[in-house]
This record gives C-alpha cells, sequence and structure tokens, in this order.
C-alpha cells in the first residue's frame, strides 16, 4: 500500500517528467526545422538530433554512478541545468544563426536527458516491491501532458519579442527547466549511505539472471522496433496520398498509445505479472505490424501506429519494473545504466536507418524487418517466463 509520503515524492517525480517532456517535445519537434534552416549542407539538417542521441546514450552511466554516489535529487538537479544551458544556447544560436552552437545546444538536452530517464527508477525506489509498477505507470503516464503541452507552447511563442522564428520557443525550454530546477528542490529523497571503500573482488556483481535479461532485452526491442517504425510512418503516410496534417494524427494518436495507458499498465502487472504483460506487449507490436501490412489506409495507418504505442508501453513498464528488482543499490544502479545505454543506442541506429530503409526498400520492408528482433524478445521472455514457473514449483 503506497503512504503518504511516497504518494507526494511520486506526484514530484510525475511533475518533473512532465516539465522535462513538454520541453523536450519542443526540442524534438523542432531540431529538424531549423537544423534545415541553419545548415548549409541540408543533408545535415538532423545532425542536431544525431548528437542529442549520443549525448544521452554516452552520459548515461555516468549519470547513474554520480547519483550512485551523490544521490538522485543532485543528479536531477545537475539534469535541469543541463536543461537551462541547452535553452539558452539554442535561443543565441537561432539569434545568431549559428548551426555548430544549436548542434552544441541540441546535445545539451541530451545531457539532461541522461539524468531525467532515470525519474521512473527513483519513483519506484520510493516504494515497495508490490507498488512498483503503479509508481513507475505513474511517472511515465505523465508524459502524456507533456506530449500535447510542448506543441501547444511553440504554437503560442511564435512571434513574441520579435525575435527569429523559434527562439521564443527555445527560450521557454530554458524557463521551464528553470521550473525543473525548482521542482526537483521539493524532492524528499534519502542521500546514499557512504559505504566504505570494498576491493573490487568484493563488490557485489550483477548476476545475469533471467529477469536481469528480459528487462534489457524486452527494452531494448521495444523501443528499436518502435522508433524505427514510427520514425517511418510521417514519410510512408505522405507517400501513400495522404496529407501532411494526416501525418501528424498518426504520430499524435501513436503518442497516445505510447503513454496513455500508463496508469492501467502499472494496475495489470500488479494483478496478473510482468511476464503476461511482455507477451501482450508482443503481441500487440505483432498485431501492429501485421496491420500496416493490411493496407495503406488511413484507419489501417492510424490502428498500426496506435497498437505500437500501447505495446511499447506495456514492454517499456514491464522492463523497468524488472530492472528495478536487484536489492544492492550498486548493482541496481549498473543494471539500470546499462539499460538505458543500451536502449538509447537502439534509438540512434533505428532513427537513422528507418528512412534509409523506407526509401530504398518500402514500407513492407519497414514492417518485416523488425519481425527477427520481436521474436528474440518473445525467446527471451518465454525463458524467464519458465524460471518464474520453476521458482514457484519449488517454493510450493
Amino acid at each position: 500500500m503506497i503512504q503518504r509520503k511516497e504518494y507526494r515524492l511520486i506526484a514530484t517525480l510525475a511533475a518533473c517528467q512532465l516539465i522535462w517532456l513538454s520541453a523536450g517535445a519542443i526540442i524534438l519537434t523542432l531540431s529538424g526545422l531549423v537544423g534545415h534552416q541553419l545548415a548549409t549542407d541540408k543533408s545535415l539538417a538532423t545532425l542536431p538530433f544525431a548528437l542529442m542521441c549520443l549525448a544521452n546514450a554516452v552520459l548515461s552511466m555516468p549519470a547513474a554512478a554520480f547519483m550512485l554516489r551523490f544521490g538522485r535529487k543532485r543528479g536531477f538537479l545537475l539534469g535541469s541545468l543541463f536543461g537551462c544551458l541547452s535553452g539558452a544556447v539554442t535561443s543565441l544560436a537561432v539569434i545568431w544563426a549559428s548551426f555548430s552552437l544549436f548542434c552544441l545546444g541540441v546535445a545539451l538536452w541530451g545531457a539532461f536527458m541522461a539524468f531525467a530517464q532515470f525519474y521512473r527508477y527513483a519513483a519506484a525506489e520510493g516504494v515497495d516491491a508490490a507498488s512498483k509498477g503503479t509508481a513507475i505507470s505513474v511517472v511515465v503516464g505523465s508524459s502524456i501532458v507533456g506530449v500535447f503541452v510542448g506543441p501547444l507552447l511553440i504554437s503560442l511563442t511564435q512571434g513574441l519579442f520579435q525575435l527569429p522564428p523559434f527562439t521564443s520557443s527555445f527560450l521557454i525550454v530554458a524557463g521551464l527547466s528553470v521550473v525543473s530546477l525548482l521542482v526537483t528542490g521539493l524532492l524528499d529523497m534519502p542521500r546514499p549511505r557512504a559505504e566504505p571503500a570494498r576491493p573490487a573482488a568484493l563488490r557485489p556483481q550483477i548476476d545475469w539472471q533471467p529477469n536481469i535479461v528480459a528487462g534489457l532485452v524486452n527494452g531494448a526491442v521495444a523501443f528499436s522496433v518502435m522508433v524505427f517504425v514510427m520514425t517511418a510512418s510521417p514519410l510512408a503516410t505522405v507517400h501513400f496520398g495522404h496529407s501532411v496534417t494526416d501525418a501528424a494524427s498518426v504520430v499524435q494518436w501513436h503518442l497516445l498509445g505510447m503513454y496513455g495507458p500508463s496508469l492501467v499498465t502499472g494496475l495489470l502487472i500488479a494483478r496478473i505479472g510482468e511476464v503476461r504483460i511482455l507477451f501482450l506487449g508482443s503481441a500487440l507490436l505483432f498485431a501492429s505490424l501485421l496491420t500496416a501490412l493490411q493496407g495503406t489506409s488511413m484507419p489501417h495507418l492510424t490502428l498500426a501506429l496506435l497498437m505500437l504505442g500501447i505495446g511499447w508501453n506495456f514492454m517499456f513498464v514491464s522492463a523497468s519494473v524488472l530492472l528495478s528488482q536487484p536489492q544492492d543499490a550498486a548493482v541496481r544502479a549498473r543494471v539500470q545504466a546499462i539499460g538505458e545505454f543500451i536502449n538509447n543506442s537502439t534509438v540512434t541506429v533505428a532513427a537513422f536507418s528507418a528512412g534509409t530503409v523506407f526509401v530504398h526498400f518500402g514500407w513492407t520492408a519497414v514492417n518485416l524487418i523488425v519481425l527477427p528482433v520481436l521474436l528474440i524478445a518473445l525467446l527471451v521472455t518465454f525463458r524467464y517466463a519458465l524460471n518464474v514457473s520453476r521458482s514457484r514449483k519449488r517454493a510450493a
């Protein structure tokens, strides 16, 4: 049962997640557009996005190590500072029409992401084992508000202060990061206890049990499949004769599928367990691909992307619960850092290969190429399910 203090912690972390996603939606929406506007070589328009993904991947493990030593709160404060710098630098880059400075500013947002992606794990650490799924779901679920707030802020801030286009939006990013600093300051999280230095041979090692492997593999597969198909979907929507507005609608339904089910996901995990939810998530991803292969009408594309988002949510939240299970704080931090590094690395590869695959091989290839990856996740989950079944039989 979640206590009042735990509710306060979860609510504060959910607010941090909402603020981060609201500002992040602005960065993600505008990075390619502004990159195209500022780059002399237009083929480099997505370079800022690539550098953001790279910074996130490279800093994931150092961020986890920092928080293990100095505490979650200090890590989240440092991440918010990177967000403030990102908003300031990108604003100056647009004013000065500097592509290289814009690349730096967006990469700084990747540094913020490296810390902020651990909000859900911090929530799980503040509750008992039975409530971890609910805590993670509430934090992830707050993202749905940010997904809509970010684009709304872009439209509301255009033309303010008679600055170059989009400058005011990046100033909003800086302002939201300041708010994130203030909200993070309200976190009531104990600092990690100082432990005496131990020889390497005596330090706790990661025990690669089926639950940890299942968490790492399902998280990586969910991210790679989702980003690969999602990145190609706007191109496919327009290619099949639909409008840009239709493409935006497909993506919006997808985002609704990604974050909308979060509260239900936590309750389902608590009731029937993460194994069944992992299988259900994989099944939804399979159904999404089959739907996309059945037709190219708007109902087909919309339903496929909606199921893709829901399947990702089920697998992502369940994988997060599994990676929150190690009892030793150092082991838990290393496992989670490895998970985020793998996720961010696969996202980078998926995002940049999806367009190439679609252009050269088509929409059918985009959906077929991820089927073997999904089969790997299913096999790993099945192995974990067998392990759980054997453990229950031994306990009985």
